[in-house]
């Protein structure tokens, strides 16, 4: 922590805060920490990671060494990455269905990670605002994935109008 603050972000904090704020994370996060051992002894022997409910897996080879030198952030973010892409790509039908349904000209136009864009006319704005909210914050795919991990936590989005083009609004 206290090189990568140093070398990345240009800041400095003595080495004792750097190991005081780490031992408190592992212990805040105990679970969290448990579950990504657990992932890369999981890895380290099968040479890759499988993930429920829809069996997304990834090949994760070369054993213990290849894992200590070069796999053990992607371990531990593919789990991250591959829900959330779930989580988002559930809401975004759920969004487009909801325009069909309503007879709009919304259009989700760009989906970048926990980015949406979407083009509409003027008119149709506060409904597509109104309608995102419930889609992004309520997506089908969420209540699944909290009964896998037996919690829920509230989903909450930024809406943002960026500009108006010609009568229409993105």
């Amino acid at each position: 922590l206290h090189e990568t603050l140093l070398a990345d972000v240009g800041l400095y904090y003595p080495m004792t805060d750097c190991e005081l704020a780490v031992a408190s994370m592992r212990t805040t996060y105990s679970r969290l920490i448990e579950y990504q051992g657990e992932n890369q002894a999981i890895a380290e022997s099968q040479g890759y990671l499988e993930l429920p409910p829809y069996g997304a897996s990834r090949l994760f080879i070369g054993g213990q060494s290849a894992i200590d030198a070069t796999y053990k952030n992607e371990i531990n973010n593919f789990p991250v990455q591959y829900y959330a892409a779930l989580i988002m790509q559930s809401a975004l039908v759920h969004l487009q269905r909801a325009y069909l349904s309503r007879s709009m000209s919304a259009k989700i136009v760009c989906q970048t990670h926990d980015s949406v864009d979407v083009e509409c006319p003027a008119h149709e704005k506060a409904a597509v605002v109104r309608l995102m909210r419930s889609s992004l914050c309520n997506p089908p795919f969420y209540p699944i994935f909290c009964t896998m991990l037996g919690r829920s936590l509230p989903l909450d989005c930024d809406i943002k109008i960026l500009h108006h083009r010609k009568g229409g609004a993105k």
